[in-house]
């Protein structure tokens, strides 16, 4: 047996050649895997066919292939020899259409992203996607490259006048190969993108649920019975998001025929059709939408009026849909509003229930016989309508009384003890806070109460803004956010509701903590997703940006559709 100075034979050098052969494929295997799992999550994410089921055959092709090529390393047969140099060639070309394929299906989830930036001015709402997908790409790109550079170096070693000089730097070749393909793992596994495990967050929630848990326990309802009975009375005035989208889709038809979406606040809705709809049945318009059926509200809305109507369905769709950003779900209610209503039963959620004041108050015992501040309606002018139901009205001081001197039958007084009540008896019972694009919900008192009470009860916050670009962009100025500052429409209101919180130094913290925490506010809340988390919300957003495509009127969305953009626009109404 022929033997070198080590002692070694042909054939044991050639089963060494072929195991140190075997590190890299396994790059190569790990990256095509990592692909095909980021394609597999676009395409349930999106709805749309990118390509996975070829990349799977192509992949099954190139290991067979791969297999090949590693097994004949070791065989020093003449005929070896041949198909060694075949397989040598067909395995990156192979790698090649498999990357090729990997990038057309992360290219048109982007080149979608980037048609809404050129067309809709959305590329401050849509950077965060857009940059995520970059780096996807530019991970595939790298990989790709990795795979082919030394096939590339190989054919040119056979050029004259490059074969000495890659002699010299072929080692430099195959570790810039394996430089390309760390980075392209890093880039493409997303390790360089989330932030690490914060153990503060894990705290805070932990003292959440302790604070909930405390709440529950020592949750008594009030001595007053008649105050008790309007509180649980109040808590089952909840409606159905089917409700709301069939009352959303009456709107500008049979309901406020000259409804427009970027034009209508909360206010001029409830003047012009929650009133008007519940005036013959006195009731709030939820037990109208609900049949009178008494139904226990699952999560609160805490929502301002002078917000557009639009923005407010708007968040409770996010929310409905889990998403923290509500500007494409806008979108998608007033250009292609079936597809939502689609998506929504096939999610099956329906039937969720949200409690919302303009919607489960008896504005009929409220505000409904008055017009104090003379608001009118921005399309046609008019000075809203008084209702002519001449039902008792009941404010804070109206009799009777409790032993604190409230008004017993007012129902605007009773929104903290009501969420006490809800969060004593439902375990999952939440806040949904639907901020407007100016932020002005955090200068309404009441909107403030309801936010720091369900802090207090350690209640789960979901806050829905219109993007995560509008509040860093508005980061300055709610840093400067401060309870004692907030406003009412009666001073008095104020100073209540400051009573109810103990330490507004811990609340003021907390509500920096909710939006600009390095690790755990809504700012950083994206870096806090795993790859396939910030895929799943990417593809989410890519496919209600198809579906508003696919809409009657998408030519007219975003920028150009005020509903996106009303800042000269807003009025003012009722909190």
């Amino acid at each position: 047996m022929d033997c070198d100075e080590h002692g070694l034979s042909k054939q044991t050098k050639s089963i060494l050649a072929s195991l140190i052969s075997v590190p890299w494929p396994v790059f190569e295997w790990q990256s095509m895997r990592l692909t095909i799992i980021r394609i597999e999550t676009l395409e349930q994410s999106t709805g749309r066919k990118l390509g996975s089921k070829f990349l799977k055959l192509v992949s099954v092709i190139f290991t067979i292939s791969q297999v090949f090529y590693t097994v004949l390393i070791a065989v020093r047969e003449p005929w070896a020899k041949v198909w060694r140099k075949i397989f040598s060639t067909t395995c990156p070309l192979v790698y090649l259409v498999f990357s090729l394929i990997a990038l057309r299906g992360m290219l048109i989830p982007y080149c979608r992203m980037q048609s809404a930036v050129r067309e809709h001015n959305l590329g401050k709402e849509l950077g965060w996607a857009a940059k995520a997908m970059r780096t996807f790409l530019v991970g595939e790109v790298l990989l790709c490259v990795a795979a082919e550079l030394p096939v590339a170096v190989k054919g040119l070693k056979q050029v004259p006048i490059f074969h000495d000089t890659l002699r010299k730097y072929s080692g430099w070749a195959w570790q810039t190969c394996f430089l390309l393909q760390t980075i392209g793992l890093l880039f493409l596994s997303g390790i360089l993108q989330s932030l690490p495990v914060n153990y503060e967050t894990l705290i805070n929630e932990q003292d959440r649920q302790v604070r909930r848990a405390k709440a529950r326990e020592e949750w008594r309802p009030s001595e007053d019975v008649d105050w008790h009975d309007k509180v649980k009375e109040l808590a089952g005035r909840g409606f159905t998001v089917e409700k709301l989208l069939e009352f959303y889709t009456s709107l500008g038809a049979s309901i406020m025929p000259h409804y427009s979406p970027s034009q209508h606040t909360t206010n001029d809705v409830v003047r012009e059709a929650i009133i008007p709809l519940s005036s013959e049945s006195g009731t709030s318009y939820a037990e109208v939408m609900m049949g009178g059926k008494y139904t226990l509200a699952e999560k609160m809305v805490t929502h301002n009026w002078s917000n557009l109507f639009h923005d407010l369905v708007a968040c409770i769709i996010a929310d409905v849909l889990e998403t923290c950003e509500f500007n494409v779900v806008a979108q998608l209610l007033s250009h292609n509003l079936p597809y939502l209503r689609a998506k929504i039963e096939a999610e099956g959620k329906t039937e969720r229930i949200y409690w919302v004041c303009a919607f489960s108050v008896r504005q009929h015992n409220s505000i409904c016989g008055a017009n104090p501040r003379g608001d009118k309606d921005p399309v046609t002018g008019m000075l809203h309508p008084i209702c002519a139901c001449n039902r008792p009205k009941f404010f804070n001081a109206t009799p009777p009384l409790d032993a604190s001197g409230k008004s017993i039958s007012c129902e605007m007084n009773k929104f903290t003890d009501m969420i006490r009540y809800l969060a004593a008896v439902d375990p999952k019972f939440s806040q949904v806070v639907a901020v407007d694009t100016q932020f002005e919900l955090f200068n309404r008192a009441w909107c403030v109460a309801e936010v720091a009470k369900a802090h207090e009860l350690g209640l789960d916050q979901q806050v829905i803004i219109r993007s995560l670009w509008h509040l860093d962009s508005n980061q300055k100025d709610l840093q400067n956010l401060k309870i004692e500052l907030m406003q009412a429409s009666r001073p008095e209101d104020v100073q209540e509701i400051l009573k109810d919180i103990p330490d507004t130094n811990l609340f003021n913290k907390h509500l920096q903590t909710v939006f600009f925490h390095r690790e755990s506010g809504l700012v950083a809340s994206w870096k806090q997703l795993s790859m396939e988390q910030q895929l799943q919300s990417i593809g989410q957003v890519v496919g209600w940006l198809f579906a508003c495509e696919q809409g009657e009127h998408y030519e007219q969305c975003s920028d150009s559709d005020s509903s996106l953009s009303h800042d000269d626009e807003l009025v003012v109404g009722e909190v």
